[in-house]
């Protein structure tokens, strides 16, 4: 299996939205206060992100914290990935 994941910008972001969220609850469940309010923070910065409203400079981060790649397909190539 490839390091890079194969996901759109926006599929990618999604993608994390929703693992965050599902994250955020089951900290809230086992009453982890500062995780859940990590998460909680974590979800909004990525809705901004969607809607637009935070600035994107993600690449020096991402190199800073040695996160897998993601590869942005052109739409034409998504079609093809299974």
């Amino acid at each position: 299996m490839s390091d890079v994941l194969r996901l759109s910008r926006r599929e990618a972001l999604n993608y994390a939205q929703s693992m965050i969220r599902e994250l955020n609850q089951i900290m809230q469940a086992c009453d982890c206060q500062m995780p859940a309010y990590l998460l909680e923070m974590a979800y909004l910065e990525v809705s901004d992100i969607l809607r637009g409203e935070r600035p994107v400079a993600e690449k020096n981060l991402k190199e800073m914290l040695n996160l897998p790649k993601i590869e942005v397909l052109p739409i034409a190539e998504r079609k093809n990935v299974a």
